[in-house]
C-alpha cells in the first residue's frame, strides 16, 4: 500500500491533470494565473508546463522592495485557497513558496 501511494504521488500525469483542473477553475480569475500544461510532452515521469516569470512568494524582501502590498497579497492567497476548496471542491496539496510567484 505504501509503495502504491508513493508511486501515485510521483505520477506527473496526475499532477498535470490537477494543474489543468486548477487552471480551468480559475480561467476567469483576475488574481490567479495557472500555467498551461503541454500534454503532448507530458508523461508519468515528465511534466511540461508553460514557463512563467515572477518573484517567488517566499522572497519577502524582493516583494517588499518592489512595493507589493503584502496585506493584499495574503488576502488574495486566502481567497484563492477558500475558493478552490469551497466553490470547486478541489484542494491543491502542493501550495508551497516554490510553486507560487507574484
Amino acid at each position: 500500500e505504501y509503495e502504491k501511494t508513493i508511486f501515485d504521488e510521483l505520477d506527473l500525469v496526475r499532477e498535470a491533470a490537477n494543474a489543468s483542473q486548477l487552471r480551468h477553475n480559475f480561467k476567469d480569475s483576475p488574481i490567479l494565473y495557472v500555467p498551461e500544461v503541454f500534454w503532448p510532452e507530458t508523461r508519468r515521469n515528465v511534466l511540461v508546463m508553460e514557463r512563467i516569470h515572477g518573484i517567488p512568494v517566499g522572497n519577502i524582501a524582493e516583494l517588499r522592495r518592489r512595493g507589493v502590498d503584502m496585506k493584499k497579497l495574503s488576502e488574495r492567497g486566502v481567497v484563492v485557497f477558500f475558493t478552490q476548496v469551497f466553490r470547486d471542491s478541489f484542494f491543491h496539496a502542493d501550495m508551497h513558496p516554490g510553486n507560487i510567484f507574484v
